[in-house]
C-alpha cells in the first residue's frame, strides 16, 4: 500500500500538539484545577528505596525528583515522550495492518488522540502518561494475536507486565480475559457457534467469581468515599452510591456509565468549566458506539463476527467495572482515571471495526 505524506505526517503533528499541551496544562489548566499528584511528585526529594521497585507512587516521586531540575514546564517532557511512544506503537500497528486505508478510520484515530483531557493528563508527569505506554502495548499485543505480523519479544512482554502490575494491576483481569478467549479460539479454531459457547462459559465463570468475592468488594467500596475530600474538592459528589452492602452490584450498570462519562448535565450547568469535558465525553461515546456497534450491519446480513464482539465485550466490561468505584464520586477523577485505559480501547476498537469489515482467516462469523 502506498502511504501518503499526510499519513506519515500525523505523528509529527500529534507530537507537536502533545508538546504544546505541556504548556497548556502547566500554565492554563493548573490555574483552574489541580494537576492531580503531578506537582507533588515533582516536589519530591531524591531518595532511593526498595519501594521504588514495587510502588507506582514511589517510582513517580523518584523520577519526579530527577526531572524537576528541568525548568517548568519542561519537567513534564520525559513523561510526555513516554506517552507519545505509546501513541506511536498504536499508530504503527494499525498502519501496518492497512487499517488506515480507510481514511475515516485515520480521522477517527486522530480525533480520539486529540481529546483535551487525554492530552492534558498524558502530557504531564503522571501515572496516566506511563499507562499510555504500557496499555497501548497490550492493545497491540491482543491485535497481534488475531493478525500476526510480528514476533512478540518476551523481554518487552515481561517489562510491560511489570509496569502493569505496579501501576494498574486491576486491569490484568480485562487483558487476561481477552487473551484467554483469543488463545482458545485460535488454538482450537472454533467455529461461530462454539465461539458463542466459549464466550458464555468464560462470562459465567467470571461472573460467578465476581459474586464469590462480593463481600470483599462491599468491604472495599463502602470505604471508597473516605479517599475523597468533599469539603475542599468542589466537584466531589454526595455519597449516594455505596451506602449499604450490595450497592456496588445494584448500581453497577449506571455507575459504570457515569464513571466513564464524567460530569453530568446538571454538574456542567453548575460549573461551566466542565462543558469542554462533557462535550468531549459525548464525542468519545458516540465514536465508541459507532465503532462497537458498527458491525450490526453484519448481524443484519447474517455475518455477525462473534470474535470481535467477545474481545470488545470483555475489554469494555472489565475495564469499566474496575474503573467504576474510582470514578463515581468525582467527575474530575472519572476523567483523569479514564485516561489509564483509554489508549487501550482506542486502537482495539478501531482495529476491530476494520477487522470485521475485512476479517482474516479465522472462524467466528455467524453465517
Amino acid at each position: 500500500m502506498k502511504i501518503s505524506y499526510k499519513q506519515n505526517a500525523v505523528l509529527f503533528y500529534l507530537f507537536i500538539i502533545k508538546f504544546l499541551f505541556i504548556f497548556i496544562a502547566e500554565f492554563g489548566y493548573s490555574k483552574v484545577s489541580q494537576l492531580g499528584d503531578s506537582h507533588r511528585y515533582l516536589e519530591s526529594t531524591l531518595t532511593f528505596s526498595a519501594s521504588v521497585l514495587y510502588s507506582s507512587t514511589a517510582l513517580m516521586e523518584f523520577t519526579g525528583a530527577i526531572v524537576k531540575y528541568l525548568q517548568p514546564p519542561l519537567y513534564h517532557f520525559p513523561a510526555m515522550i513516554l506517552s507519545f511512544i505509546g501513541v506511536v506503537i498504536s499508530f504503527n500497528a494499525l498502519k501496518k495492518r492497512d487499517v488506515f486505508r480507510n481514511k475515516w478510520l485515520l480521522y477517527i484515530f486522530i480525533l480520539l488522540n486529540l481529546m483535551p483531557s487525554y492530552l492534558i493528563w498524558t502530557s504531564i508527569h503522571s501515572k496516566e502518561a506511563i499507562a499510555t505506554l504500557f496499555m497501548s502495548y497490550f492493545a497491540v499485543l491482543l491485535i497481534n494475536m488475531i493478525d500476526k505480523r510480528e514476533k512478540v519479544s518476551k523481554v518487552l512482554l515481561l517489562f510491560f507486565c511489570y509496569l502493569l502490575l505496579i501501576f494498574k494491576p486491576q486491569y490484568f483481569v480485562a487483558i487476561i480475559s481477552v487473551a484467554i478467549y483469543l488463545y482458545l479460539l485460535i488454538k482450537f479454531r472454533l467455529n461461530a457457534y462454539l465461539s458463542i459457547l466459549l464466550f458464555l462459559c468464560i462470562f459465567i465463570v467470571q461472573f460467578a467469581l465476581l459474586v464469590s468475592v462480593s463481600e470483599y468488594i462491599d468491604l472495599v467500596t463502602l470505604n471508597m468515599y473516605s479517599h475523597f475530600d468533599p469539603e475542599n474538592a468542589k466537584s466531589t459528589r454526595e455519597n449516594i452510591y455505596f451506602v449499604n452492602e450490595g450497592d456496588f452490584f445494584r448500581g453497577m450498570l449506571h455507575g459504570m456509565f457515569l464513571s466513564f462519562w464524567g460530569p453530568t448535565i446538571n454538574e456542567t450547568i453548575t460549573r461551566p468549566v466542565w462543558a469542554v469535558f462533557f462535550l468531549e465525553s459525548l464525542v468519545i461515546m458516540l465514536v465508541f458506539v459507532f465503532l462497537y456497534f458498527g458491525q450490526i450491519y453484519k448481524l443484519l446480513s447474517y455475518k455477525f463476527n462473534f470474535i470481535a464482539f467477545g474481545v470488545l465485550f470483555f475489554s469494555l466490561f472489565w475495564l469499566l467495572l474496575v474503573h467504576y468505584p474510582f470514578g463515581i464520586f468525582n467527575p474530575g477523577s472519572a476523567i483523569r482515571y479514564r485516561q489509564n485505559f483509554y489508549p487501550f480501547l482506542v486502537p482495539l476498537l478501531i482495529f476491530m471495526y476494520h477487522w470485521v469489515t475485512k476479517p482474516p482467516n479465522l472462524d467466528g462469523e455467524i453465517k
